[in-house]
């Protein structure tokens, strides 16, 4: 049948010199069905027998086969449909069935005694690998079973379905004392500081905002005094902030590379087989980044949605104001390490910059607020005692 059919294609040839080109295209006795000009080469219309008789005879010119036309570029336009829409069905199958099937049964704990015996009842159960999944009111049955099974041992239990995996967590029961606080504490400085905040809850404060304080210095005192006198002891509790001083070194490199996302973004299906990665279809976009998201397991191979985000990369060099300021973001990135949620850096300021060899190294002066109150335990009855031995 192809025979019968006229199978034309488009050629690009680059050339300067087309009166040249022309020429040697009637010695071959090649018929032109349509042609366009452009300064670098010219753009024929001819058969695809034609087609590969000049690509064998003027194989020093730079000969592309820009498309197919006519039926036979349907035909493979078809042809890639085709496949993909095989595969997106395949894909669909097996996504349809083994959404009902468990391939694996996660027992998240620390301790593997927990662990084993969960596991073990669990599979008495029927809830391991390779089963259909249990019905929502299965589970909570399941669930309590277990837990009486082992009162001593099980607070909590939850088994929950995450596409094809039940994550089971579990809360261990652990019977212990109740601790008791020290009698007599007080809450001492960690650091030298400027006080900023006082949050007392029990004992006597002895220091106020904006009160300078050295390490080890009581904050909070456990002795509750009258008349210079004291009458009691308690542990002292409350929170104290401070004013801490930090000086934090940074390298940065001047030069760096800009990545600019462009909006543009293709899917594709991404698979994972013994630490081997690939994906279904080739990637058209010229630079990226993909982010996975993992959809099922099957026999080893695991199978994602890709996203790829188009950027563009470009170098660039910092400009000294530039270089300050991203010294100082750096510079309270390791800060934020180091403190926590409810303390703050109130102020940066850069104590020394130098440039070598393309780098700049800044040392950055921080002020921080934080937490500088920790309890530290007393024995009031010592005291007492050597104040009774000094009295006599």
């Amino acid at each position: 049948m192809n025979k019968l059919i006229n199978h034309y294609v488009l050629v690009k040839i680059t050339t300067k010199n087309y009166n040249k080109l022309i020429t040697k295209l009637n010695n071959l006795n090649i018929k032109i069905y349509n042609i366009s000009y452009n300064s670098e080469f010219i753009i024929i219309k001819i058969s695809y027998n034609s087609y590969l008789k000049i690509k064998k005879s003027l194989f020093y010119y730079d000969i592309e086969l820009l498309s197919d036309l006519g039926i036979f570029n349907l035909k493979n336009k078809l042809k890639l449909f085709h496949i993909f829409l095989i595969a997106i069905l395949v894909g669909l199958a097996l996504l349809f069935f083994l959404t009902n099937v468990i391939l694996n049964v996660n027992v998240v704990h620390s301790n593997k005694y927990i662990r084993h015996i969960v596991t073990n009842a669990l599979e008495e159960k029927g809830i391991k690998r390779f089963t259909l999944k249990k019905s929502y009111d299965e589970i909570t049955k399941i669930k309590e079973e277990i837990l009486k099974m082992y009162p001593q041992d099980l607070e909590w239990l939850e088994i929950e379905v995450v596409g094809m995996t039940y994550q089971v967590k579990i809360e261990q029961r652990i019977i212990t004392k109740e601790k008791k606080n020290p009698s007599s504490c007080h809450l001492i400085a960690t650091n030298n500081a400027i006080v900023t905040k006082i949050i007392p809850v029990k004992g006597v404060p002895l220091v106020g905002v904006n009160t300078a304080v050295k390490k080890d210095d009581i904050l909070i005192s456990g002795e509750i005094t009258f008349n210079e006198e004291v009458k009691n002891n308690v542990c002292a509790s409350g929170k104290v902030y401070g004013e801490v001083w930090y000086t934090v070194n940074v390298n940065l490199p001047l030069n760096y590379t800009n990545k600019k996302y462009t909006g543009k973004k293709r899917f594709n299906i991404g698979y994972e087989y013994k630490k081997n990665r690939g994906v279904i279809f080739r990637n058209r976009l010229d630079s990226y980044e993909t982010k996975s998201k993992k959809l099922f397991t099957i026999f080893g191979i695991s199978i994602y949605l890709n996203t790829d985000y188009e950027l563009t990369i470009s170098k660039k060099k910092y400009t000294e104001q530039e270089a300050i300021k991203k010294s100082l973001e750096l510079a309270k990135e390791k800060l934020s390490l180091q403190i926590a949620d409810n303390e703050r850096i109130l102020s940066q300021k850069v104590l020394k910059k130098t440039v070598n060899n393309s780098k700049m190294e800044v040392v950055v002066f921080s002020s921080v607020e934080k937490l500088i109150s920790k309890s530290v335990k007393y024995d009031a009855n010592a005291l007492k005692n050597k104040e009774n031995s000094d009295a006599s």
